[in-house]
């Protein structure tokens, strides 16, 4: 991802005619990044394994994808602004998301043509389209939008209160996911976690760099650990329960998704967290000046970011030790047990964090056109970059 913002590509406020770099080069590899995710969750969702012909059909998908949303971009951008107000690129995230949704049908080309034979599998079909859909509309939409009013807020009441919307947000999408399990299965639960995972604490990092003060961050990560310990308690609880209390078979499964959903969490926010601190590590060292999150920061304050980032870090591990140490005291193996989840669905991880990340950081490129203020601060004739 950082190296997206290694290249010289001028203030952004410059005509189109001199942004080729950015929308030639920049713009497919960030559209082809960030939809990259999508084929993979779909296929866990539909219930497809991903072997290797069927991961190449799903690269060819977001490399066709790319070149349509890119050339759609353009052609839109063209047409909706006029000469005085044309951005580089423009809107060009928010027109990513909407666009994308056009190509989530266009999936099941590469779908094997048995899976659409029977009314149960044409059934999931569908109910991995509306999964895939609400995941665009959560992390694509509703979160960037709080993230955006978490920055431009003055208040500490109004950011504390926006975080709180931050989780209601994110177990309202936790809450769906129960109604996906019941409709597809068990097997989405991984996938669905990590993707939940992933772009939450995705966003997350991106608000803190947003320079609020301590007690919005002690708030997050309170919550943070107050929503792992009522998964703990809810797995030490399930652990202690009667036999007799219900058929044993259930209750073992629903441990087995509860303590997949624990450790796919918790390893996931950790490396989220450390692909973030390297990630604005080296753009601030090397090129913070298309950065438009961190590039305008003093020195006090990106050190305040990163003094965040290192604590939600060490509070995290903290959390991870104590899971470790309860399981272990169930006789669960929890190292054996993320490994058995990582051989099995690390292909579709590493896609949707690959989209995750660079989704949320193409949002801060300068180029991008992504003012969700709408100002646009490069419509003045002559304006600089800010830093």
């Amino acid at each position: 991802a950082a190296p997206i913002f290694w290249l010289d590509y001028g203030s952004p406020n410059r005509p189109w005619s001199e942004q080729a770099l950015f929308w030639g080069l920049c713009t497919p590899v960030l559209c082809f990044l960030s939809l990259l995710g999508i084929p993979f969750a779909f296929s866990e969702f539909s219930g497809i394994r991903s072997e290797p012909r069927q991961s190449c059909k799903y690269f060819a998908w977001a490399f066709t994808m790319t070149m349509f949303l890119t050339a759609a971009c353009f052609a839109l951008g063209d047409a909706l602004t006029s000469e005085a107000d044309r951005p580089p690129v423009p809107f060009l995230i928010g027109y990513d998301i909407g666009l994308a949704f056009l190509g989530i049908p266009f999936i099941c080309c590469t779908l094997p043509s048995q899976f659409f034979k029977t009314a149960d599998s044409r059934k999931r079909l569908a109910w991995a389209f509306l999964a895939c859909a609400g995941a665009h509309v959560v992390f694509g939409g509703i979160m960037p939008y709080l993230c955006f009013l978490l920055q431009d807020s003055d208040s500490e009441g109004v950011r504390m209160l926006i975080i709180l919307l931050f989780l209601v947000v994110k177990l309202g999408y936790e809450r769906a996911g129960n109604l996906l399990h019941a409709k597809l299965g068990a097997d989405i639960v991984p996938t669905y976690t990590a993707t939940s995972t992933i772009y939450h604490q995705a966003v997350l990092c991106t608000a803190m760099a947003s320079g609020f003060s301590l007690l919005p961050f002690f708030e997050l990560v309170l919550i943070d650990v107050l929503e792992n310990g009522y998964q703990l308690f809810c797995i030490h609880r399930h652990f202690h329960a009667n036999p007799r209390d219900g058929d044993a078979t259930v209750r073992d499964r629903d441990i087995a998704g509860m303590l997949s959903a624990l450790l796919i969490r918790e390893f996931l926010q950790m490396t989220t967290l450390l692909g973030f601190l390297f990630e604005v590590v080296t753009i601030r060292q090397l090129s913070p000046r298309y950065f438009d999150l961190i590039c305008a920061q003093s020195a006090s304050e990106f050190a305040r970011t990163i003094m965040y980032v290192l604590i939600d870090l060490v509070v995290g591990a903290a959390v991870a030790c104590f899971s470790w140490r309860l399981l272990v005291h169930h006789k669960v193996a929890p190292f054996k047990l993320l490994r058995g989840i990582l051989a099995r669905f690390l292909p579709a991880f590493l896609a949707v964090a690959t989209s995750a990340h660079i989704f949320t950081l193409s949002r801060h490129h300068s180029h991008a056109g992504m003012d969700l203020s709408l100002n646009f601060y490069w419509r003045a004739p002559g304006e600089p970059l800010s830093c």
